[in-house]
């Protein structure tokens, strides 16, 4: 009787597990008209240290107003715009919340922008004579801060801040009839402000290249040149110089 009952009990369980078993093998439907979770796509990230080095071209305008009064000739005006090559690096870091991307940049950048500009301002007998006026722009460095939008991979930003430049005026007078002249000239470091956009695009999460154009305004600066007196030159007729500065650049950045 005891045996008969277990054997009962054995079928019964069996008949209970099985479905039970065979339904965990069994796959996972998807009721009809359900969606899938969607999946987010993470935002690429621009945070953190990155350097890099940069080339392109840089305009320099430069104008040099001298006035001629002495011998009673009309004020003279010499403009010029030298394109040369630009090249240095940068160092940076930015900070990231969501799609805004904020950070600050220094660079420091080698030119060759020297600008020639020449002109016979008087004729007067005896004095005839001519003059050349140069400008020459040999290194120049930005502190800036940036502010950008990120979408996908791609950087849109504005920049701004403060550039220092090295800058050398001259002004050379020659007086024709008595085979004779002088240079005055004047190098100093100068301060601006500098202003500028670009765009940025990740290639890996490493590494960014960047086209920027940036442009600084330093200003005026005057020498106390001169004119032909008595056989000699003599302080008397100031030239006051215009730089300005127009950079477009490439740049490849390795972020940390």
């Amino acid at each position: 009787m005891m045996k008969t009952t277990g054997v009962l009990l054995a079928t019964v369980a069996g008949t209970i597990v099985a479905p039970v078993a065979n339904a965990a093998d069994m796959p996972i439907k998807v009721q009809r008209g359900a969606t899938a979770a969607p999946v987010v796509a993470a935002v690429p990230s621009w945070a953190g240290l990155y350097v890099g080095v940069h080339a392109g071209v840089a305009m320099h305008r430069a104008q040099a107003h001298h006035d001629g009064g002495y011998y009673g000739s009309a004020l003279l005006n010499l403009e010029n715009t030298k394109t040369g090559f630009i090249g240095g690096g940068q160092i940076g870091y930015n900070l990231q919340f969501g799609n805004v991307v904020v950070g600050v940049e220094g660079d420091v950048s080698g030119l060759d922008g020297k600008t020639k500009a020449a002109s016979t301002f008087f004729t007067n007998t005896p004095f005839a004579s001519n003059s050349t006026a140069t400008s020459e722009i040999n290194w120049m460095a930005t502190a800036r801060a940036r502010l950008g939008l990120t979408t996908g991979n791609l950087l849109v930003f504005v920049t701004g801040g403060v550039a220092w430049a090295e800058i050398e005026n001259n002004w050379r007078e020659n007086i024709i009839n008595y085979n004779t002249g002088a240079t005055w000239s004047e190098k100093k470091t100068k301060t601006a402000p500098v202003f500028g956009v670009g765009a940025e695009y990740m290639f890996t999460p490493n590494w960014t290249g960047r086209l920027e154009a940036l442009f600084a305004n330093f200003g005026d600066t005057t020498i106390n040149t001169g004119h032909f007196d008595d056989g000699i030159y003599t302080p008397g007729e100031p030239t006051t110089f215009k730089n300005r500065v127009m950079v477009v650049r490439g740049a490849l950045n390795y972020k940390f």
